[in-house]
């Protein structure tokens, strides 16, 4: 041991103690350079740090190593400086924890959930270690180690560690029940951020072009905002309802009979056919041409799916839209830009009132966090003017001479979310049919509340209507299976 001891002392440069690392988890440095970065960029890390001890900030960067690192390892206790070998035993429970291995199927090498588990660990460590008395003792005990380290006094912060190390020894039941309830705190809040960005279609990948803090910020507010998680609700609703009514509409297509054929496919064998295993002679026959694959069955084929144009959403944002109407039309148009991604189309969503407020585009397959929860921020004030928006929404479909649209831009659908009636003129009426006409386009509109349909059916195609935004299933099912 004592040859050891020289050996790692020599490769230290050092004449004296190992006393040098502060993480009980092996961390290299690149390890080091994203934490540093989640550390500088996340306000609940830095709030964490200045509430414990000085050695709890290497405890907390531990349980982020050990959460986001494919194969977390000790570092040799040698090479460890007296105070931070306090958190040794805390360390060796996280790392045996079966938990543990349930929060890393989350978390592994993804620095944004890896740090929301952390900060949420942290925090219920710090507060398992500030209810236990002996766990607060023996990291006081820690402190003064540290304390007598930083004034040279190796012999001192020795005994001071070596005390709180036989604290730690003989709580080691607080201990354990401290960390399998910081790894639950952390497990929750990363399976919880997680199914929010579920709910707004997003996965990690999506994230990864923006800086850590801007990614930071983003989790923060997904995970507090009441707003962002309705309207997280009501997207994933909507975005499971949307491929389920998609999912009908292929069979249906798929199951379509186109003729009559020979071949061996029982789902498919023309009931005729199948009549004949009721008559013993008629049955061999069956069999035999069964066998030789010429029986009668219907030829399915399913009709060739039209090259299908952008989608783009008009979302009213008058006063009267404020709280629930608002939040549901927003939730639509993100169903409708995921149902657009997936479907390789370009979307468009534009916010309005008596004027275009706000407008986003999104290529095919495209799915933008930062677009999606500056949707989701949208104000409202004003009044209600169609003309407007929908004058912009032809402009982006047919484009002009400085906006060349190619022929895809064609057999596009236009929908409309609205609370309230505006009267199109007879003029602007019959230029906007006519312009329908002329590039295919669809029109659907759904109208949130009590007025008359009769002007909304003037230019639009279907017309749903929704007097109670807790029963709207059938109306979303409906518009997403018009937009497939």
């Amino acid at each position: 041991m004592s040859r050891d001891r020289s050996l790692i002392e020599q490769w230290l440069g050092e004449g004296a103690g190992i006393a040098r690392k502060e993480q009980n988890v092996r961390q290299d440095r690149y390890d080091r350079t994203i934490f540093n970065d989640v550390r500088e960029n996340s306000n609940k890390i830095n709030e964490l740090e200045r509430r414990g001890t000085n050695i709890f900030p290497a405890l907390l960067r531990d349980f982020w190593a050990t959460f986001y690192k494919a194969e977390p390892e000790l570092e040799d206790e040698r090479l460890l400086d007296q105070a931070h070998r306090v958190n040794r035993p805390f360390v060796e429970r996280l790392l045996e924890d079966h938990s543990t291995e349930e929060i890393r199927i989350t978390t592994m090498l993804d620095e944004l959930s890896s740090a929301v588990a952390a900060a949420a660990a942290g925090g219920k460590m710090l507060a398992e270690i500030n209810e236990r008395e002996e766990l607060q003792k023996a990291m006081q005990q820690a402190q003064e180690a540290a304390r007598r380290q930083e004034a040279g006094d190796a012999d001192g912060a020795q005994t001071a560690a070596d005390e709180a190390i036989q604290r730690l020894n003989a709580a080691a039941r607080d201990i354990r029940r401290a960390v399998r309830e910081a790894v639950k705190a952390g497990q929750e809040k990363a399976q919880e951020f997680q199914q929010v960005l579920a709910g707004w279609g997003i996965e990690s990948g999506d994230l990864a072009h923006m800086p850590i803090g801007d990614r930071l910020k983003l989790a923060d507010a997904l995970i507090r905002d009441a707003k962002m998680k309705r309207i997280a609700d009501l997207v994933g609703r909507m975005r499971n309802l949307a491929r389920a009514r998609q999912r009908q509409k292929v069979k249906k297509r798929r199951d379509e009979i186109h003729s009559i054929t020979i071949g061996a496919d029982l789902n498919h064998v023309l009931p005729a056919e199948l009549a004949a295993l009721r008559h013993p002679l008629q049955r061999l026959d069956f069999y035999r041409r069964f066998t030789e694959k010429r029986l009668l069955q219907y030829d399915l084929q399913g009709r060739e799916k039209l090259a299908r144009g952008p989608i783009v959403a008009a979302i009213d944002v008058s006063g009267s839209m404020q709280g629930g109407p608002l939040e549901w039309a927003i939730a639509c148009a993100l169903a409708l830009a995921d149902t657009a991604s997936r479907q390789k189309r370009h979307c468009h969503i534009l916010f309005f009132d008596t004027e275009v407020k706000q407008e986003f585009s999104f290529t095919p397959g495209e799915r933008d966090a930062e677009k999606y929860m500056s949707m989701a921020s949208i104000a409202v004030a004003g009044g209600t003017d169609y003309a407007p928006a929908l004058q912009r929404a032809m402009q982006y479909i047919a484009g002009g001479n400085d906006i060349p649209r190619p022929k895809e831009f064609e057999n596009a659908d236009i929908v409309m979310v609205t609370d309230g009636i505006c009267r199109l003129d007879d003029k602007f009426l019959n230029h906007l049919n006519g312009w329908k006409d002329a590039h295919k386009i669809s029109c659907y509109a759904i109208l949130l509340g009590y007025d008359s349909i009769a002007e909304l059916e003037r230019w639009n195609d279907k017309v749903w209507q929704i007097r109670d935004l807790a029963g709207d299933g059938d109306v979303a099912g409906d518009l997403f299976e018009e937009v497939y």
